[in-house]
């Protein structure tokens, strides 16, 4: 299981009336493609290890259901995430959601993946890092995001 990197225009859900539910806004004749690299579990452990946040409440409350604590957990992670300045990386959050990028924000994602490359020395590190820099470099040739599609 790993994340498959694709740079895709308008890297938005939509509903898919044949399949009955939201999938990814894929449009090959806009330039969509996968990079043919995977952000594998051991990339995302590295990642999770450098960003090292650690959530204060993570049992699940009384009166909070499956998708309320998920989602409060996820808000706590991105929140810590951004104050430690990994606000675009903090969205690889958990393994099993995918991720998305606008156009907008991979200048943004690109500066925290070399921020976090400058600031180590830990070669795992770097070989995920690099990945995702590869996929902002190619992103931004046409002006598009990033999709990590969890599979």
């Amino acid at each position: 299981m790993s994340f498959i990197i694709s740079v895709i225009k308008n890297p938005i859900y939509v509903w898919d009336e044949r399949r009955k539910c939201d999938v990814i806004n894929w449009d090959e004749s806009a330039g969509d493609h996968h990079l043919g690299l995977d952000f594998d579990y051991k990339d995302f452990e590295e990642l999770r290890n450098f960003l090292d946040i650690k959530l204060t409440q993570a049992k699940r409350r009384e009166d909070e259901g499956y998708i309320e604590h998920e989602e409060r957990l996820k808000d706590e992670y991105l929140k810590v995430a951004k104050e430690k300045g990994y606000e675009m990386l903090g969205r690889i959050w958990y393994w099993y959601e995918s991720v998305s990028y606008l156009p907008s924000e991979i200048d943004q994602l690109l500066n925290e993946c070399l921020k976090l490359k400058n600031n180590n020395q830990n070669s795992n590190q770097l070989i995920a890092m690099d990945k995702l820099i590869t996929a902002c470099n190619e992103a931004h040739k046409t002006n598009s995001g990033i999709f990590l599609g969890s599979d």
